[in-house]
């Protein structure tokens, strides 16, 4: 049963909603929820699972926290034993306050993320290549609370169980009643101005590899599509460079430019994530499974006519088509593995979704289990994602290995959250910006099939990306 409570003693103007040891606090909404992260954004492990700034593509939840009780890494790991079994053990000892009762997907759990190369160790035995920025292989971190932004019914919520600190409480206190002043017009310092402080520069920021050194990884993937060792890979190109400031300033201004559904900021010390990602990988809700990988995209026109002819040939591209059904018939595959008879299918194919600089073909393929138990080993045998790895799998991971110079890092891995119910949504962390220290990087890539051709393949890597460069670039002509 659900009882509203009035809380006197800590928060007199709130309502609380009791469950178990979770307290809902429900907070008033604003359609931008940067106007409150922004004011924990600097806080040791602040985290934002970004559900995007445009109205037609947003998803319903934003959900973010700071100062979590504890991190989960590689340094963690008991002698032995796989990190996602690991996170599950972690998950498993959580008390479950009734995730489903209240409708909200996130109060307190586990927000992290997975790098590519965890995925691929457990595929192959190849010797990994040697990373760029040495970033840890995982990271996550456990929030007692956590902020709760409900697009389609226009309602926020503060979450926390019992044993929060008093002193993060108190501090999350305050920082609500700051945020209401702002919105009740009695603050009305604007966020931009807040951050003012927190400058960004890029430094550089240059390809690692030259277009001709592209092709030579392009010619030897279509060499193993020859030969019938694979299907289709997917190659990625990496930019690298140095930077100065605060990368929360980079990802408050890029967000508006490259809004996105899957979007991420996780500030975990020296590392930094920023993600722009437009691909859900895997969502779990108690033993239903939802994947939707991303295969075909042509980039936009600011000509209406020429984006709609784009948007007509990418509908009608055979090409694409089929490289779309190779990864649906990867992932039915994947999750077959652990569903029940008949339980795997696919509710949508070749669906288009339109974004701020490309449109994509994506499919859909949903899963029933036999229970709710054990998520993460049916999250680690999906990881990583098909979309960008190639088919089959284990054959384009070790072929991409060959290839590539550098560990793809958490570029191509997963970031997300798991509940203290065990379910979880997770993306396919492209678009995605890594920042360590004083150094930069991100990727762009796309699947090589038989009859792709390296120019358009290296154009396309770039149309990815090139809004994000140009609006890293951006920050030094301010």
């Amino acid at each position: 049963m659900i009882v509203n409570v009035k809380i006197t003693s800590i928060m007199p103007e709130f309502y609380v909603t009791e469950i178990g040891l979770l307290e809902l606090i429900e907070i008033p909404y604003h359609s931008n929820p940067e106007i409150l992260f922004s004011k924990i954004a600097h806080l040791p492990g602040a985290v934002w699972l970004d559900s995007g700034c445009d109205l037609e593509t947003r998803g319903q939840f934003d959900i973010f926290s700071a100062l979590p009780d504890s991190h989960f890494t590689p340094s963690d790991l008991p002698s032995g034993e796989q990190p996602f079994a690991a996170l599950q053990n972690r998950v498993d000892n959580l008390t479950n306050n009734g995730n489903i009762e209240h409708n909200l997907p996130f109060t307190h759990g586990y927000i992290g993320y997975f790098t590519y190369d965890i995925g691929v160790k457990q595929l192959t035995a190849n010797h990994p290549q040697r990373p760029f920025v040495d970033v840890p292989e995982f990271i996550w971190a456990y929030y007692t609370h956590a902020f709760v932004f409900d697009h389609n019914n226009k309602a926020a919520f503060f979450c926390f169980i019992s044993n929060i600190k008093k002193t993060s409480l108190s501090l999350f206190t305050n920082i609500i009643e700051n945020y209401q002043q702002f919105l009740h017009g009695k603050n009305q310092q604007d966020v931009a101005e807040t951050e003012s402080k927190d400058s960004f520069c890029l430094e550089t920021l240059e390809p690692v590899w030259d277009y001709h050194q592209y092709k030579n990884a392009f010619d030897k993937i279509k060499h193993h599509i020859t030969v019938g060792d694979i299907y289709q890979a997917n190659l990625t190109q990496m930019f690298a460079g140095k930077f100065s400031g605060n990368p929360y300033h980079a990802y408050s201004s890029l967000r508006q430019h490259m809004p996105a559904p899957f979007g991420a900021y996780l500030n975990f010390g020296n590392t930094k994530i920023l993600s722009f990602s437009p691909e859900s990988f895997l969502e779990k809700h108690d033993n239903f499974y939802t994947t939707e990988p991303i295969k075909g995209t042509v980039k936009r026109w600011k000509d209406t006519i020429k984006d709609d002819l784009a948007l007509l040939d990418l509908k009608n591209s055979e090409k694409d088509q089929a490289e779309n059904l190779m990864i649906v018939d990867l992932l039915r595959n994947d999750l077959s593995k652990n569903a029940v008879l008949e339980g795997v299918s696919v509710p949508e194919i070749f669906k288009l979704k339109t974004f701020s600089n490309v449109h994509h073909l994506v499919s859909k393929i949903t899963a029933k289990t036999k229970n709710s138990e054990n998520g993460m080993q049916i999250f680690a045998d999906c990881f990583p994602g098909g979309s960008i790895t190639g088919a089959p799998k284990k054959k384009s991971v070790e072929i991409i290995q060959e290839i590539e110079p550098y560990c793809r890092g958490v570029y191509c891995g997963s970031i997300g959250y798991i509940n203290s119910a065990g379910d979880f949504k997770s993306n396919i962390a492209i678009r995605t910006i890594t920042c360590q220290d004083q150094h930069i990087v991100l990727s762009g890539g796309g699947g090589i099939v038989s009859d792709s051709e390296v120019k358009k393949e290296y154009e396309e890597s770039l149309t990815k990306i090139n809004r994000l460069i140009s609006g890293l670039k951006s920050f030094n002509q301010r």
